[in-house]
């Protein structure tokens, strides 16, 4: 496995628990939960979404091709 496959499968995982911290979000706002349950559970997704848009940063750099330096045409 590629380092590339590696941070894809990653994402995915990532993806797959942030789906999942999205339901229990909603399944909070329609029950009877405190207010810091859904600020925390908020904070969850919140922070899976941001690990998800690093993680998204690193897998693009690799996947672009390293260009060659512009020559210097002094």
């Amino acid at each position: 496995m590629t380092s590339l496959d590696s941070k894809l499968f990653a994402w995915q995982r990532l993806q797959v628990q942030c789906d999942a911290a999205r339901v229990r979000l909603r399944q909070a706002m329609g029950s009877p939960t405190d207010d810091l349950g859904i600020a925390t559970l908020h904070a969850d997704l919140q922070r899976l979404q941001d690990e998800m848009a690093a993680l998204l940063a690193e897998i693009d750099a690799m996947r672009r091709p390293r260009s060659a330096p512009e020559p210097d045409h002094r």
